[in-house]
């Protein structure tokens, strides 16, 4: 499974994602040694790590701790343009 690069993220924080047809799978990696977040805007992602939804809705920060990966999952036909990254 190749995931791709998603827009708007940055040197530190890789957010990828890719589609199948029962699910749009997105991982974001912090890469440094500095806590970070993303806003990743898609209602309703499961954080795969516990299973539970996540209350998201467009420009909420997700946290990163250093060097931490979160994966994440959302309902089939969602779709992911672009991602927010703090300025590196």
């Amino acid at each position: 499974v190749r995931f791709a690069d998603v827009a708007g993220s940055s040197t530190t924080l890789k957010v990828r994602s890719y589609r199948d047809q029962d699910a749009l799978w997105v991982y974001a990696a912090n890469t440094s040694g500095t806590a970070t977040s993303v806003d990743i805007p898609i209602p309703g992602l499961i954080d795969l790590s516990d299973g539970k939804t996540l209350e998201n809705p467009p420009g909420t920060q997700i946290g990163l701790a250093p060097f931490q990966l979160r994966s994440f999952k959302a309902a089939a036909g969602s779709t992911l343009n672009q991602v927010t990254c703090p300025k590196e």
